[in-house]
């Protein structure tokens, strides 16, 4: 059974992909040619290699494992350290390392195509979103090693007293830092989308031939003890984490830092081409803030309307205090107050902001219409001013 299940889920996918290329109405087609291009088959072989040496690898800890448990287990112990290092503990972290594969091969060409296209900042933004879900997946089978452990080993293990306890233990202590495990698979996928073959094979390798392995056989060395074989699994999934967080920023974070302001550059140049003025790059990139960032300049450019309107007012009222006490009649200067005010009342009502079409999408055209009005209200008060003026010289005359 487990022999033509595994014939026929290998051989239905590869019909089907064969039938897939072979179509006419596909725009990338299989075609059969005499002629082999070996240089575009090594580069084919230099980006999978990494991703082969890391699936081919896995098998290398379980032999490994296997070994040390033998030498270093009691006889009667032996048995059922095997079956919970190779049975349960391999299983499960199988059925967790899988979903992080599939992510970092849709997330391959996600990134490849941004970088190919000079979107830097989507690049990023990609290499972001991969290691956030791929660190979301880790984390829930993270979770289940202290959540759930009991039901994990026996459904993978069995229901043996004696196997529950021992499954727990290796399943909480080589898991604790499992959630590390993202940082390795996304930084080497995104290796093999920058064709950087030789560092997407560091970052693969390193988790298990620089660390997991050397610890297996480091750490029981020097304990004695079989127990601290499954030590070796959290120590080398941090590891092989602050490795791969130093590659990502030293080859790909920092040359991407000129890259991305060349790119800003570029796009605020198009902008004041094309006459799109008072929007950042940042709101030109990303929908979101461009939104609220408008709705924030809209707020801004309110406040600030209200603003010179006051300032218009007390302007307004200072001039009319000030020539009621060079010796004006004190009615003109009753009259100066509430010409203030009444002008204030006026500019803030909307029929007035329809009749002068204030623009409010230009400061600089608020600014000369309001100092426009200004001048009309200062002429009308000096036109109302006048028969006052005159009317105090006849009664200065008289008496």
């Amino acid at each position: 059974g487990a022999a033509i299940s595994t014939v026929v889920a290998q051989t239905t996918p590869a019909v089907l992909i064969i039938f897939f290329l072979l179509s006419p109405d596909r725009p990338v087609r299989l075609v059969f040619r005499s002629k082999v291009d070996f240089r575009c088959m090594g580069r084919f072989l230099a980006l999978g290699f990494p991703q082969m040496g890391q699936q081919s690898s896995q098998a290398i800890p379980i032999v490994v494992g296997n070994t040390l448990i033998k030498y270093y287990a009691d006889e009667a112990d032996v048995d059922r350290y095997i079956v919970v290092f190779s049975g349960v503990l391999q299983r499960y972290l199988a059925l967790l390392i899988l979903p992080i594969i599939g992510l970092s091969a849709g997330y391959l060409p996600v990134s490849s195509y941004n970088l190919g296209a000079k979107k830097y900042h989507r690049f990023l933004e990609s290499i972001g979103w991969g290691l956030f879900f791929a660190l979301l997946m880790a984390g829930v089978g993270w979770l289940g090693t202290y959540l759930v452990p009991d039901m994990i080993v026996s459904i993978l293990g069995g229901n043996d007293e004696e196997l529950q306890d021992l499954g727990v233990y290796v399943l909480r202590h080589w898991c604790y830092m499992f959630f590390c495990v993202s940082f390795p698979y996304i930084v080497a996928t995104t290796f093999q989308a920058q064709h950087s073959p030789i560092l997407a094979a560091g970052c693969s390798f390193a988790r298990q031939a620089l660390f997991l392995v050397p610890l297996m056989v480091i750490i029981p060395f020097f304990t004695r003890d079989v127990k601290s074989l499954f030590i070796a699994g959290a120590v080398s999934d941090a590891s092989s984490a602050v490795v791969s967080s130093i590659l990502l920023y030293l080859f790909i974070i920092i040359p991407l830092v000129p890259k991305l302001e060349q790119e800003r550059e570029a796009e605020r140049q198009r902008c004041l081409e094309e006459g799109i003025e008072g929007q950042s790059v940042l709101y030109k990139m990303n929908p979101w803030a461009r939104d609220n960032g408008m709705g924030a300049s809209n707020l801004t450019l309110g406040l600030s309307t209200f603003l010179s309107l006051f300032y218009i007012r007390r302007k307004t009222k200072k001039r009319g205090e000030g020539e009621g006490e060079e010796g004006s009649v004190g009615s003109s200067s009753e009259g100066d107050s509430d010409m203030g005010a009444d002008a204030f009342q006026v500019l803030a009502s909307p029929g007035v902001a329809m009749e002068t079409q204030i623009d409010t999408t230009d400061t600089m055209d608020i600014i000369d219409t309001m100092d426009i009005i200004e001048t009309e209200c200062v002429a009308e008060r000096e036109r109302e001013r006048e028969p006052s003026l005159s009317e105090s010289a006849s009664h200065r005359a008289d008496a």
